[in-house]
């Protein structure tokens, strides 16, 4: 189930989507590109480890990913999407969020939090 809300500005409408998560938890679909450092074994597993993401004022944050809870595939729009549902500990709090991997393109996603 989604949610959508608008938020008005002077200047400008915001669209926030939010999407169910389990016990009620709402996370909000951002599907903003960031740079990922991963760990690729022999094997072909992917693993994220930490990644660089920027807030509207232009500042850089190095958020690490504590713990991989959950691995998915998908085909959006006929290209193979990898989500992961990993936890970080972010301002001091423990946070639930997924990222997503586009192997086509090689690019690393922050898609819900």
């Amino acid at each position: 189930m989604f949610f959508i809300i608008f938020t008005l500005n002077a200047c400008s409408c915001i669209i926030y989507i939010y999407s169910e998560v389990k016990d009620g938890e709402f996370l909000k679909i951002l599907m903003k590109p960031v740079d990922m450092i991963s760990y690729n074994s022999t094997a072909g597993d992917l693993q994220p480890i930490k990644y660089r993401l920027s807030d509207e004022n232009g500042i850089s944050k190095i958020i690490k990913i504590d713990k991989i809870i959950q691995i998915n595939e998908e085909k959006l729009a006929g290209n193979r999407m990898i989500i992961f549902r990993v936890q970080s500990i972010i301002n001091g709090l423990a946070r639930i969020y997924e990222l997503k991997y586009e192997p086509s393109a090689c690019k690393w996603y922050i898609y819900k939090m």
